[in-house]
């Protein structure tokens, strides 16, 4: 598994814990807020109770009694009456209407038109009205938590995924492509990796190379110029981030010296992480393609043979399989003989 894939698991696998947290959290929330609510009595419910507490009978003292009692009831009714609006009624229903109705049918001034289900209190004789309007402005809709998961989990992806927060991070087996030339040249990339040899002061760059992308015929190392060489105090094995643009460098020469061009990432940013360490590829026999290997750490199990250095560049020539031979040593110049000599030169020449 490439290092980018294990870091998007790891990033990944926390945000889908802090989820879970949140959203266990939401539900804790919403029934203690749901708990705040009075429950609503049925009015099957309320007829029942009015039902069986109401009085099973009437006392009379006769039929003076109840002339007498009824006399006394019209009396203070017409006391009343006199003292006190809409016929000194003490129904609520009769004072709304004359008093209230007219605002709160037809919505006047902003007036509310609906007050929640109607409960009705049987012992108190009260009847009043609650919903979830009476509750503070933050509690009274419990949806607005849940509609912010959706958000919650973008920004969570976003940091978990730099496809979505921002560039992706490519293997660098996908930057170097199985050509002799990068597919990518001219294109700002995003690589991860550890710092295999640091040659800032003589090349003007370092080396980086990631754990691989599982294909032996793309190489896994890369050649990095940093904007500033005198700024990155870099050292083998540090992890770092690299921004940067592909660029396809020199020939003879170069900073590959040799033929042929060198892959390289001109950096823009550069920035600590954490990666995996790469693999030492081992060889005990020149391999079949140099370009798959080009950027990466290699360690030599089997003899050379030195060829000359040159001075100009620093660099010393060594072979496997015996020396090199001039071809022209040995075959005609422009013979096939020739031609397949210059080619097994190329093949053992390090």
């Amino acid at each position: 598994m490439r290092n980018y894939d294990l870091e998007f698991l790891k990033h990944f696998s926390m945000v889908l814990g802090f989820l879970v947290l949140v959203t266990l959290g939401l539900i804790a929330g919403a029934f203690y807020l749901h708990g705040l609510i009075p429950p609503e009595v049925s009015p099957a419910a309320a007829r029942q109770t009015e039902a069986r507490i109401a009085p099973t009978g009437a006392v009379y003292a006769g039929a003076t009694g109840a002339a007498a009692q009824a006399a006394a009831q019209a009396a203070a009714l017409a006391a009343a009456s006199s003292q006190a609006a809409y016929g000194g009624t003490t129904d609520g229903a009769v004072i709304y209407q004359n008093l209230c109705g007219a605002c709160h049918t037809n919505g006047v001034g902003k007036a509310p038109t609906s007050f929640g289900t109607p409960t009705h209190d049987a012992a108190s004789g009260r009847r009043f009205r609650f919903s979830h309007r009476d509750l503070p402005m933050p509690l009274r809709d419990f949806r607005l938590p849940f509609l912010l998961l959706p958000v919650l989990a973008w920004a969570g992806l976003a940091w978990a995924n730099p496809v979505i927060g921002g560039e992706p991070v490519l293997a660098i087996g996908a930057v170097q492509g199985t050509g002799p030339a990068s597919p990518l040249v001219g294109r700002r990339v995003v690589v991860e990796g550890r710092v295999t040899g640091s040659f800032v002061d003589g090349l003007g760059g370092f080396f980086l190379q990631d754990a691989g992308d599982g294909d032996p015929a793309t190489a896994d190392g890369l050649f990095v110029v940093p904007a500033d060489p005198a700024n990155p105090r870099l050292r083998s094995g540090q992890g770092l981030r690299v921004h940067g643009r592909v660029v396809e460098e020199a020939g003879q020469g170069g900073p590959g010296g040799g033929h042929g061009t060198l892959t390289t990432l001109q950096a823009e940013r550069i920035e600590a992480v954490r990666a995996p360490a790469p693999r030492v590829t081992v060889l005990r026999a020149p391999p079949p393609d140099w370009e798959a290997l080009e950027g990466m750490q290699v360690r030599i199990a089997a003899p050379l043979s030195l060829n000359g250095s040159d001075p100009r560049f620093g660099e010393t020539s060594a072979s496997f399989e015996g020396r090199l031979w001039t071809p022209s040593e040995r075959a005609v110049p422009g013979s096939p003989e020739f031609t397949r000599l210059e080619a097994d030169n190329a093949r053992r020449r390090m």
